[in-house]
C-alpha cells in the first residue's frame, strides 16, 4: 500500500478548511513531466485564502505549480472542516454533483468526508464550495492520466483517430466529389486544422512534388502587329483587322490580300503567337490553397511566439516552423512563383478529381476543411474518458492495419454518417458495430466492436472481434482483441513479470473469453455413410470459437517486448500487446502472422477439447482387424510356427475381404479346441499377398476343404504372434462378422463384443454397463458366410436392469436411430443425453 497524505490544503481562517487526501504521487513512467496548476477563485477579494499543495505554502497566492499529484482511477479523499459556529448548510459541489447530498457529520462535528474517484477522466475539474447562498471559492484541480503521455500520446490518439476515419471515409467516397461549399460554424479549430494538417502533411507535400514536376499546362494564344510584310496566314484576327483599316491598304504588285481584281498591301498586320503557361485554374487553386495554409500557419506562430515556457510547445513550434519552410520553398522556387495573386480562392475543376498529384493534393484540402464529430459533437464525449477514447482508437486502428495490410475494400458501415462538410463517428459503447472488408465482393475479414455472444454461462461483450473468413473453411476464425485502458507498474508487478503491461486479471479474463465464448452444432450429428465404420471422429455439441485472445494496452516503453504476457502470445495464443499511435510494430505484426495463415495452422493453434485417452481411442478405432476362424490343431501349428495366415479368396467374392487390416485374431471353435475355445491368439498383420496355393512358402497343411496348388488364395505374414492373457470366449454360435478394430478388441470381454466397432452401438453398450444395465450383443447379419462389409452388420443388444424383464434394442445405421418396442431415439440425443435415453428404452 502506498503512503496516504495530505496532497492539498485550502484555508479560509475562521471559515472552512478544505483538504485533498490519498496516496503520494510517484514517478508515473507513462506520464511526461509536466506541471500541475491549482487556482482559487471565487472568493472575496479581501477574504484571506491560504492555499498549500503537496506541503509547499502558495505564499499568501492563490495559484500553485508543481508537480502532478491528482490521478485518473485513483482513491482520493475530499474532507471538510467547517467553523464550529457557523450554521449555514454546506453543499460541496463537483462538477455540478453534490458530493454531501446523503452524508453526515462526523461524530457530531460540523467535519465531512467524501471518498472521491476521478475514473478515466482527465483534464481540469472545478469543485466548489457554497454556504447557504454564498459560494466561499472555487478551486480548479488537474487530473492527470497514469497510462498515457499527457502531452503527446493523449493527443495523438485523439489526432489519430480522427485521421484514421477521415482515410475511411476517403476510401469509401473518393470516386465522387462536391462542389467546395462551407456552411458557417463549421470550420475545425485552430487546434483540430492543426492536429489535421500534421496527419495530411507528408501526403499534402508528396502531391507537390509530383504537381511541381509535370504541372498543368495550357496554350495561350496572343496577337501583335507586324511590319515585316512577310506572308501571314488568314484568320479571323487578321481579317476584322484589315476590315477596320482598310483606309491604310495601298496598290501594289504583290500583297497581303486580293480585292476588286487587285493586290493590296497593309503596312502592319497582327501575327498570332502561341506559348505553353502553366496559369490553369488548377495551378490557381493549389497557389491559393498554399497561401491559405502559410497565412494559418503564420497565426499560429505568432499566437505561441507569446506564451511562456515555449518548450513545452517544442514538438508544434518545431511543426510549424518546418511545414512553413517547406510550404515557401514551393511557393517560391517552383512554377508557383510566376502566377499571378489572386483576389478570390479559385473554384475547383473536374482535373483536380482526375490528374496524379492534383487528386491528392484536393483530397488533402478537403480533409483540412471537414470535422470530425464523436457522440453529437467535436471531440464532446470521448475528451475526457480515456477508456472509452482508446477503445474507439483501437476498433478504427485494427480496421486501419487490415486494410493496409490486406488491401481491401471496406464496405459502407452504419456507424459511420458522411453529410457534405461533416463525418459522424456514431461508435457507442455497448452497442454492436461491424467493418465488413472484401476483395473481389467476398468478405474476407470482418470486425466487430462490442459483439454480444451468448453463452451457456451468460454473455461476452470482448471489445474487439476479428473474424477472418479463410478461402476453403466452413466456418471464420475468431481472434478478440480486448482494449484495455489499464497499466500495471508498480514494483511487485514488474518484479514479476519484467516490464509494464497489463494487469493478471485482464489476461485471465482472455483465458476466460477463448474458453467461454462458443457455439452450439446442430441438433443432430453430422450425416455418415452406412459404411463408415468409425463414427467418433471428435464431434462435440460446443465447438469454441475464439482461436487467440489478447489484450490490447497503452505503453510504449522500449522493454514492452520484455513483459511475459507479451512472449505467451507465440506459446498459448493468449497475451498481451501494446497498442499506441507511437507503437503499432507488435499489433501490424501478429495481424500480419494471423492473416498470412493458413487454415491448418490455425487449428492447430486451437486448444485441444479432447484428452489423450480420447485421441488416442479415436486413433485405435480407425485400426483395424480380421477375425480369423482356425479349422484345425494342425493349422494353428503353422500359424503359430511359420506366422502365415492364408486363405482362399473364392470364399470371400461375395462379401468382399477386407484386405486393409493391421491385426489379426484366432477364433478357436469350441468343437476342435474344447478346452480353449474363443479368440486365444493374437498377431500383427506385417504384410499382404495374393496368389497361387503354392506360392505359399513354407507350404500349409493339406486343405481340408480339398483346394489345389492352384487355387487363388490371399495370404499374411505375421509378427507378434502371442496368446492372449485371457482369451475371449463366446457361447452358442460365433459371430459372422469377421472382423473389428483395435477399440473394440481392448474393451471387449467376450467375443460378441469385438463387432461393437460403430461409435454409436459401442458407446450405448457402454452406456447401458455405467448405468448398471446387463446387455448382451447379438450379430443378425443375413447370410451363411463372414460378413467384411460394415454395411451389411446388423446387431441386436438384450438390455434389463438387475432381476427386470429384457428389452431388445437395434441400430439402424441408415438413420442413426435407436429403436425397440414403443420407442426411439436417435445417435445425437445418446451422445449429449444418455441418461434420457435409457430411461426411455428401460420404461417402454
Amino acid at each position: 500500500m502506498r503512503d496516504e497524505a495530505e496532497l492539498l490544503a485550502v484555508k479560509l481562517p475562521g471559515l472552512v478548511t478544505f483538504l485533498v487526501c490519498g496516496p503520494t504521487p510517484r514517478e508515473h513512467l507513462a506520464t511526461s513531466p509536466t506541471l500541475a496548476c491549482t487556482t482559487v477563485s471565487h472568493t472575496d477579494n479581501a477574504a484571506i485564502v491560504e492555499l498549500s499543495v503537496l506541503s509547499e505554502s502558495a505564499n499568501g497566492g492563490r495559484t500553485a505549480t508543481t508537480i502532478p499529484f491528482l490521478f485518473e482511477q485513483t482513491d482520493y479523499l475530499f474532507n471538510l472542516a467547517l467553523d464550529p459556529d457557523n450554521e449555514c448548510k454546506p453543499r460541496l459541489l463537483l462538477r455540478g454533483q453534490e458530493l454531501l447530498s446523503g452524508r453526515r457529520r462526523i461524530g457530531g462535528l460540523n467535519v465531512y468526508s467524501v471518498p472521491v474517484n476521478f475514473q478515466s477522466e482527465i483534464g481540469y475539474s472545478d469543485v466548489e464550495l457554497w454556504l447557504g447562498s454564498r459560494r466561499c471559492f472555487t478551486l480548479r484541480l488537474e487530473i492527470f492520466p497514469t497510462k498515457l503521455d499527457y502531452r503527446t500520446d493523449l493527443l495523438e490518439l485523439r489526432a489519430d483517430l480522427q485521421m484514421e476515419v477521415r482515410s475511411l471515409v476517403f476510401e469509401l467516397y473518393g470516386r465522387t466529389f462536391q462542389t467546395l461549399h462551407r456552411k458557417s460554424g463549421q470550420r475545425p479549430t485552430d487546434i483540430e486544422w492543426l492536429e489535421l494538417l500534421r496527419g495530411e502533411f507528408q501526403k499534402l507535400t508528396r502531391a507537390l512534388e509530383i504537381i511541381a514536376r509535370s504541372p498543368l499546362q495550357h496554350v495561350e494564344v496572343t496577337h501583335v502587329l507586324d511590319r515585316s510584310l512577310r506572308p501571314v496566314r488568314p484568320s479571323a484576327e487578321v481579317r476584322n483587322y484589315l476590315r477596320r483599316n482598310s483606309s491604310k491598304c495601298v496598290q501594289t504588285a504583290k500583297g497581303h490580300f486580293t480585292a476588286g481584281g487587285r493586290s493590296w498591301l497593309s503596312p502592319e498586320v497582327p501575327r498570332m503567337s502561341k506559348t505553353l503557361t502553366p496559369n490553369t485554374a488548377e495551378n490557381r487553386f493549389v497557389a491559393s490553397t498554399i497561401s491559405r495554409i502559410r497565412s494559418r500557419l503564420g497565426r499560429l506562430q505568432s499566437q505561441l511566439a507569446g506564451v511562456p515556457s515555449r518548450e513545452r510547445f517544442a514538438q508544434w513550434t518545431n511543426f510549424l516552423t518546418d511545414a512553413d519552410r517547406k510550404l515557401h520553398r514551393f511557393q517560391t522556387q517552383t512554377f508557383l512563383a510566376n502566377l499571378p495573386a489572386q483576389q478570390s480562392h479559385p473554384a475547383p475543376t473536374l482535373a483536380l478529381h482526375l490528374t496524379s498529384g492534383y487528386r491528392e493534393f484536393f483530397s488533402s484540402s478537403l480533409a483540412l476543411e471537414s470535422v470530425l464529430e464523436v457522440g453529437g459533437g467535436p471531440l464532446e464525449l470521448p475528451e475526457k474518458d480515456l477508456a472509452t477514447l482508446y477503445e474507439l482508437w483501437c476498433f478504427v486502428a485494427l480496421a486501419s492495419i487490415l486494410r493496409q495490410e490486406l488491401g481491401l475494400t471496406p464496405r459502407p458501415p452504419t456507424w459511420l454518417r458522411v453529410t457534405q462538410r461533416r463525418v459522424a463517428l456514431e461508435l457507442v459503447q455497448g452497442k454492436t458495430s461491424v467493418l465488413s472488408l472484401e476483395r473481389d465482393g467476398e468478405e474476407c475479414v470482418r470486425v466487430v466492436y462490442n459483439r454480444e455472444d451468448p453463452t451457456p454461462t451468460g454473455n461476452c461483450r470482448p471489445d474487439n472481434t476479428l473474424e477472418i473468413f479463410k478461402h476453403g473453411a466452413r466456418r471464420p476464425f475468431r481472434y478478440v482483441f480486448d482494449a484495455k485502458y489499464r497499466l500495471q507498474d508498480d514494483p511487485d508487478y514488474i518484479r514479476t513479470h519484467h516490464a509494464p503491461g497489463p494487469p493478471p486479471e485482464a489476461i485471465h479474463r482472455m483465458h476466460a473469453y477463448r474458453d467461454q465464448i462458443v457455439a452450439e452444432q446442430a441438433a443432430s450429428a453430422p450425416g455418415q455413410s452406412v459404411e463408415a465404420t468409425v463414427w467418433d471422429l471428435g464431434y462435440r455439441q460446443w465447438v469454441q470459437q475464439t482461436v487467440g485472445a489478447f489484450v490490447l494496452y497503452p505503453y510504449a516503453g522500449a522493454d514492452a517486448d520484455k513483459n511475459r504476457f507479451v512472449e505467451a502470445i507465440g506459446k498459448v495464443g493468449v497475451g498481451g500487446v501494446p497498442f499506441l499511435p507511437s507503437r503499432r510494430g507488435e499489433v501490424t505484426h501478429l495481424l500480419r502472422n494471423i492473416i498470412q495463415m493458413s487454415t491448418d495452422a490455425v487449428e492447430d493453434t486451437a486448444v485441444g477439447l479432447s484428452t489423450t485417452d480420447e485421441r488416442k481411442r479415436i486413433e485405435w478405432a480407425h485400426e483395424y482387424g480380421l477375425i480369423a476362424i482356425v479349422p484345425s490343431r494342425e493349422q494353428l501349428e503353422y500359424i503359430l510356427r511359420s506366422g502365415i495366415y492364408h486363405t482362399p479368396y473364392d470364399k470371400h467374392r461375395k462379401w468382399g475381404l477386407r484386405l486393409r487390416a493391421d491385426f489379426i485374431l484366432f477364433l478357436l471353435s469350441e468343437s476342435k479346441f474344447p478346452d480353449q475355445s474363443g479368440v486365444a491368439y493374437q498377431a500383427e498383420i506385417k504384410s499382404l499377398h495374393f496368389g497361387d496355393r503354392r506360392e505359399i512358402i513354407p507350404p500349409p497343411p493339406p486343405s481340408q476343404r480339398g483346394s489345389s496348388e492352384t487355387d487363388r488364395y490371399v495370404w499374411f505374414t505375421l509378427t507378434k504372434t502371442e496368446p492372449l492373457p485371457r482369451p475371449l470366449t463366446y457361447t452358442g454360435q460365433p459371430p459372422r462378422f469377421a472382423f473389428t478394430t483395435r477399440l473394440a478388441f481392448k474393451e471387449a470381454s467376450n467375443v460378441a463384443e469385438l463387432i461393437l466397432i460403430r461409435e454409436p452401438e459401442r458407446r450405448f453398450c457402454g452406456e447401458c454397463r455405467l448405468a448398471g444395465f446387463d446387455v448382451a450383443v447379438y450379430d443378425e447379419s443375413s447370410g451363411t458366410e463372414q460378413v467384411f462389409d460394415v454395411g451389411q452388420l446388423r446387431l441386436r443388444f438384450s438390455v434389463k436392469k438387475p432381476g427386470g424383464p429384457a428389452v431388445t434394442v437395434r441400430f439402424d445405421p441408415w438413420t442413426a436411430r435407436f429403436s425397440g418396442f414403443g420407442f426411439e431415439f436417435t445417435w445425437s440425443e445418446l451422445m449429449f443425453r444418455p441418461k434420457d435415453c435409457l430411461a426411455k428404452a428401460l420404461s417402454s
